[in-house]
């Protein structure tokens, strides 16, 4: 929802400055602060290898840099379903270069080349992140409810 009055506005800049608060909370202590640079250091991590993947070994096999055939293929079947680009989601991926193109794309129509920068990378795995959960939890329900 769209606040349009000031008052609106203001509940809608508290909510964000309690929801600020309330990270940095919980970042005082010390276990908590610990977790949270280890979990953005692997996430790090994962977007500069794919990354260095691309520019450096674009035809490596994506399972050398972390991502399995199924990554793929709901990369592919999303990307044909919005139209931003044409792949069979059959056949194997060309490579991590084609991969990390393909992963921009969730992240950003712009068809520069060259291999992506780190920005996009990080939004479109995290994109894919929860397309592949959503197939996860699609393929594994049995009783399907249809309303």
């Amino acid at each position: 929802m769209v606040f349009t009055s000031a008052v609106g506005a203001s509940k809608n800049s508290t909510t964000c400055s309690n929801k600020a608060a309330a990270e940095d909370s919980q970042l005082k202590e010390p276990q908590s602060l610990e977790n949270a640079i280890t979990f953005y250091s692997l996430l790090a991590w994962k977007v500069l290898n794919l990354r260095y993947g691309a520019s450096e070994l674009s035809s490596a096999p994506i399972e050398d840099f972390g991502f399995s055939a199924k990554d793929f293929f709901v990369l592919a079947t999303f990307l044909n379903h919005t139209g931003r680009a044409k792949i069979d989601p059959c056949k194997p991926c060309p490579g991590v270069g084609e991969f990390a193109k393909y992963v921009k794309l969730l992240a950003t129509a712009s068809k520069s080349k060259g291999p992506p920068g780190v920005k996009s990378l990080w939004i479109g795995l995290e994109k894919l992140y929860f397309l592949a959960k959503a197939f996860e939890a699609i393929t594994l329900s049995k009783n399907l409810c249809v309303l």
